[in-house]
């Protein structure tokens, strides 16, 4: 085999390879985004009951301006829901339209899902 063929082999092998992996690797990439909004929100609110002793005193977006986080529930935002005075959830929505939530319960334990599991960023667990 000439050098020129085994060139073009090459060339075709990568131009095949490379759209499937970097489409792959965008997508994780932008889920990746949406658990580091999540994981940050989390610290912010765990920073906020420091001071109030009550999550339902950290649920509002007021709280968390100037963060740098987008709040809200549209992709590449990130929403907190105080469900009592000891417990939160957070949801983060991807641009890949997955769901990453952080749930804290009463007793104090954190658990952490994904919605469309198997897709991208969320394993087919369906957790974290």
């Amino acid at each position: 085999m000439s050098v020129g063929v085994v060139v073009g082999l090459v060339a075709l092998g990568v131009a095949l390879f490379v759209p499937t992996w970097d489409d792959g690797m965008h997508g994780h990439a932008r889920d990746s985004s949406a658990k580091t909004d999540a994981r940050n929100l989390v610290s912010m609110v765990e920073a906020c009951f420091t001071d109030t002793a009550d999550y339902t005193k950290c649920d509002n977006p007021s709280v968390f301006e100037n963060t740098g986080l987008e709040l809200g529930t549209d992709p590449r935002e990130v929403v907190v829901v105080a469900g009592t005075p000891r417990s939160y959830r957070i949801t983060a929505t991807s641009i890949s339209g997955n769901r990453y939530v952080i749930s804290k319960h009463p007793d104090g334990s954190l658990t952490r899902t994904c919605r469309t599991t198997g897709v991208e960023g969320c394993p087919a667990s369906g957790t974290w």
